[in-house]
């Protein structure tokens, strides 16, 4: 996992990716991921860096979700959200997604993506599928 640390250098490249390089089918969402994303950012700067607080949960488009750290979160949000590393374009709107090595991010990019999308979802860390479980269940999300 490389470090997100939200520095200036990184903060302006993914502004520039939100804003240059989303997919097509993504262009419309791109305020609501910049809002996330200058949220987050102020999490892990101000909380975690300048306050040493740890951060277990957030509120992310709406979704309330837990995880064990705050970086590595950001991090996958970073991943999926600003770099589309997860992004695929399907042939209708609720595909079916195989998500191996599943998180909460994922599972909240895919269903943000296609929100009819049944997905399955592995996950093999005990610890890490409870609290995917538990996510699920806060969340609401159908069809996992």
């Amino acid at each position: 996992m490389e470090e997100s640390a939200f520095f200036p250098k990184d903060f302006f490249k993914n502004c520039f990716y939100i804003f240059t390089r989303l997919p097509k089918s993504l262009i419309s969402r791109r305020i609501a991921i910049l809002l996330n994303y200058l949220k987050l950012g102020f999490i892990y700067i101000f909380f975690e860096k300048i306050l040493h607080l740890k951060i277990h949960s957030v509120e992310i488009f709406n979704y309330h979700v837990d995880f064990f750290d705050f970086r590595q979160f950001l991090w996958l949000f970073e991943e999926s959200y600003i770099r589309n590393e997860y992004y695929f374009e399907a042939k209708n709107n609720s595909p079916l997604i195989i998500d191996c090595g599943s998180n909460v991010d994922s599972i909240l990019y895919f269903k943000w993506l296609y929100p009819k999308a049944k997905i399955i979802a592995f996950e093999a860390d005990p610890t890490t599928f409870k609290i995917l479980k538990k996510n699920i269940r806060n969340t609401n999300l159908t069809d996992i």
